[in-house]
């Protein structure tokens, strides 16, 4: 299975907004024509691997992943990747020279946006 990127954005923005309600967990929902909750479990355990997230297996009756804390480099990442118009200035830039956001590695990936934000790239 493939990583989205831009999936995995949208679930640790998603997870940000959970938790900072006082949620004691997010466990993200799938929506159909989207992505099931194959891909969705998969992401989120992707997001663990990579050491962004605190993650929780629950098996009640099908098993679900559950996010259950952000780590440090999840806050440096979204401080990055919140801002929608620079997220889609890197995917443009990329597309132009062949490449798309799931190519670059995360850490890559954070300080290509890193870069846009000192340039001035925002909405």
């Amino acid at each position: 299975m493939k990583r989205d990127k831009d999936l995995m954005r949208q679930l640790l923005l998603q997870a940000e907004r959970k938790l900072e309600q006082g949620e004691p967990g997010f466990s993200p929902t799938p929506i159909p024509g989207t992505a099931s909750a194959e891909i969705l479990n998969h992401h989120v355990r992707l997001l663990g691997a990579g050491g962004l997230v605190e993650v929780t297996e629950e098996s009640l009756g099908e098993s679900q992943t559950r996010i259950t804390g952000l780590t440090r480099q999840a806050h440096e990442f979204l401080e990055v990747v919140r801002d929608e118009t620079r997220w889609n200035q890197a995917e443009r830039t990329l597309s132009e020279k062949g490449l798309t956001l799931d190519d670059l590695p995360f850490d890559v990936l954070k300080d290509f946006l890193f870069h846009l934000k000192t340039q001035g790239v925002s909405s």
